[in-house]
């Protein structure tokens, strides 16, 4: 987004289908047709005003309104010389995450693992979700892998019912998982619940929070212990905000 004072706020969208029903050429489209008429002539500072013009003319390009906002704080982080985490309230200059190891054989993914950790990485996430049984094989044999100062966390990608997801936690018990993510089909709530009240882990949401609504629902009816906040899914920084709000206020991680 270019401004009259030569300032140019730049922002980013990674468009998801299967998530988010969004394409690259769908984005492109909601961005040189509804989302230019809205911005043009428009104060860029006006953060919220903008947000909530966007959330009617795109409620289902939720990665293109992110892109925008992402530009919005870029411009107001510029304009006041400040970045943009401290203008949110922030206080570190880092923080710990987990590198993701994608859907691979046993062999490949035990390969990766050494690799990630031998780079430094302390926290990797394992992908699954097609076979229960070759799931645990490949976190029991990461776990040997790396060893245990290594944390390890795990993505179904809704592939589980709950009884596939209560054998999958409990074989793999031995490998101190940290958390398993969205083992449920994203709209089988009830299932997602059952999993969280037996599970003796912690449950993440992911494909089941898309926006402030499903916040509210998984907190209202304790369906998970963690939500996973993605700007692509919920619509940008002050959604996420929002969402991580009802979080705090529900005692949700």
């Amino acid at each position: 987004i270019e401004t009259n004072k030569r300032l140019i706020g730049v922002g980013c969208v990674n468009p998801d289908e299967p998530v988010c029903g969004e394409t690259p050429d769908s984005v492109l489209s909601a961005l040189d047709g509804p989302a230019r008429e809205a911005l043009i002539g428009a104060d860029p500072l006006y953060i919220t005003r903008l947000r909530e013009r966007l959330r009617k003319l795109l409620p289902t390009a939720p990665g293109a309104r992110a892109s925008i906002e992402m530009a919005l704080y870029d411009l107001l982080g510029k304009v006041a010389g400040l970045p943009v985490y401290q203008l949110l309230g922030g206080y570190r200059d880092r923080i710990a995450t987990s590198v993701t190891i994608g859907i691979l054989d046993e062999a490949d993914t035990v390969r990766r693992a050494k690799d990630l950790a031998a780079q430094g990485f302390r926290a990797l996430k394992l992908k699954g979700g097609l076979d229960p049984n070759d799931d645990i094989a490949r976190v029991l044999a990461v776990r040997d892998a790396v060893g245990h100062k290594i944390g390890l966390r795990f993505d179904a990608n809704q592939g589980y019912d709950v009884t596939e997801s209560l054998r999958f936690i409990d074989a793999t018990r031995s490998a101190k998982l940290e958390l398993v993510e969205q083992p449920t089909p994203r709209d089988a709530l009830d299932e997602l619940a059952n999993v969280t009240r037996k599970a003796p882990l912690p449950i993440m949401a992911d494909e089941s929070l898309m926006g402030l609504r499903d916040a509210f629902r998984i907190a209202r009816r304790s369906l998970a212990d963690m939500i996973n906040v993605k700007l692509m899914k919920c619509g940008g920084i002050g959604p996420a905000m929002e969402i991580a709000s009802v979080a705090r206020s529900a005692q949700l991680e």
